[in-house]
């Protein structure tokens, strides 16, 4: 047990990295977070319900959050050491919290219909195989209110891309960022074995599909893109 808490605290390390060197845009997340709160925020004039599924250790979204009234923060990871950390983390929000030992796409089933303002979910949605993504996404229709927001960060193909053009993009943007290369080879070997990326017009047919009220593609490089459903 110690060897596997161990090895699961030296790869949470590594991904700290990625996220502090901004290979996967964090800062740039952080900022279309915020636009897509405020306006939402402005438009109810009430206090939000906010899940997040896959949060890690949840620092992710608290400095966003913290300026807004937020009702209730819903954690859910499929990690111990993450939640131990998130529930560290979270005494920073003033808000009711609840955090979750889960996968996501198991957890989305245990949560009451027309319920939830925002989903957010970044960097998660590629571990789930392309057939239960859809069913993801639609159970995430009928959680949401009625205008509510499906905010997702994820690695996404371009119509011409496939899953090697993401792995050599991915790689260039660690060795910019002076990662070592055991982190850069663990991290692509992470990619092969576990992620399973789709294209643009996958999540663009799966809205019309789903009846989503519209899918808006915020942010786009050539490996990493955020977007939004809304209800």
């Amino acid at each position: 047990m110690q060897i596997l808490t161990a090895i699961l605290k030296k790869k949470w390390t590594e991904y700290k990295n990625i996220i502090t060197s901004n290979i996967l845009f964090h800062n740039e997340l952080h900022f279309f977070l915020f636009k897509t709160i405020e306006e939402y925020s402005k438009k109810i004039n009430k206090n939000i319900t906010l899940i997040d599924l896959g949060c890690g250790d949840s620092s992710n979204v608290i400095s966003v959050l913290k300026n807004f009234k937020i009702k209730k923060y819903i954690g859910v990871d499929n990690t111990k050491l993450s939640i131990n950390l998130s529930s560290q983390n979270l005494q920073e929000l003033d808000c009711e919290k609840e955090l979750h030992h889960n996968e996501m796409d198991d957890f989305i089933y245990k949560i009451s219909d027309s319920s939830i303002d925002i989903i957010f979910s970044s960097f998660a949605l590629h571990h789930i195989r392309h057939e239960r993504k859809e069913i993801f996404i639609e159970e995430c229709n009928k959680k949401l209110k009625k205008e509510g927001i499906l905010f997702i960060a994820d690695p996404l193909l371009n119509d011409s891309n496939c899953q090697d053009d993401f792995i050599n993009e991915f790689e260039k943007r660690m060795i910019e960022s002076n990662l070592n290369p055991t982190e850069i080879n663990e991290m692509i070997n992470h990619c092969k074995k576990y992620d399973y990326h789709e294209k643009i017009s996958f999540y663009h047919d799966l809205s019309l599909k789903v009846k989503w009220s519209s899918f808006n593609l915020l942010f786009s490089s050539n490996f990493i893109s955020f977007f939004t459903f809304i209800n």
